[in-house]
């Protein structure tokens, strides 16, 4: 989606999923007033699935309906997510509890960007096939990560150079395709497990 973007351009691209997140995060509590918290949560949680299933699938290049959805499950996700921690919290105890919202939250997306960091990673060394031509240094190198191959085959240049452009794409796509995958998988437990095990409030306003 972002290949060959400046900075800027790069952004922009970027702006639908904030502007969903946004508004995500503006209708959930209006969605969990009528219908109530568990499902908004659990939907929240599949309607992520749902976008990175997408994303493996049909890949990241201008698939802004998957992006848009990303965007509102999010928001959905994390405004609920707050309030049903909140919700079971002493009103004494609202300060430990948000602590502990805030702690999650960061340690979590911490955590998801290191896994499916190390999964990408992994799948694109493995995945990255040898290119006739270049030396073992240059495929080496270019097995190292995307921008490394980038550097290497601008470098070499000629067909050597478009051969390992092209196996460092290829082998991208996979690891970003598995990545993401799993990401799904377990957003739609999850989901799953929102909706078995959250109990809804007592306090929901009709």
């Amino acid at each position: 989606m972002l290949e060959g973007s400046s900075p800027l351009g790069a952004g922009l691209a970027l702006v639908p999923l904030a502007l969903a997140n946004a508004g995500g995060a503006a209708v959930a509590p209006r969605f969990a007033a009528r219908w109530g918290r568990r499902p908004g949560l659990s939907g929240g949680l599949l309607l992520c699935a749902l976008a990175l299933a997408a994303f493996a699938l049909f890949g990241a290049t201008g698939n802004y309906a998957a992006l848009v959805a990303a965007g509102l499950g999010s928001g959905a996700v994390m405004t609920l997510g707050s309030d049903a921690i909140l919700d079971v919290a002493k009103p004494e105890r609202a300060g430990e509890a948000g602590a502990v919202q805030e702690t999650s939250f960061s340690l979590g997306a911490g955590l998801g960007l290191a896994v499916l960091g190390t999964v990408l990673s992994v799948v694109y060394r493995s995945d990255f096939a040898p290119v006739p031509g270049a030396s073992a240094q240059e495929w080496d190198t270019a097995r190292s990560s995307l921008g490394a191959a980038t550097e290497v085959a601008t470098r070499t240049g000629g067909r050597v150079g478009e051969a390992l452009r092209g196996a460092a794409e290829h082998a991208f796509d996979a690891g970003f395709a598995i990545a993401t995958g799993s990401a799904a998988v377990v957003l739609a437990l999850l989901g799953g497990l929102a909706w078995r095990g959250l109990r809804e409030s007592g306090r929901r306003e009709h």
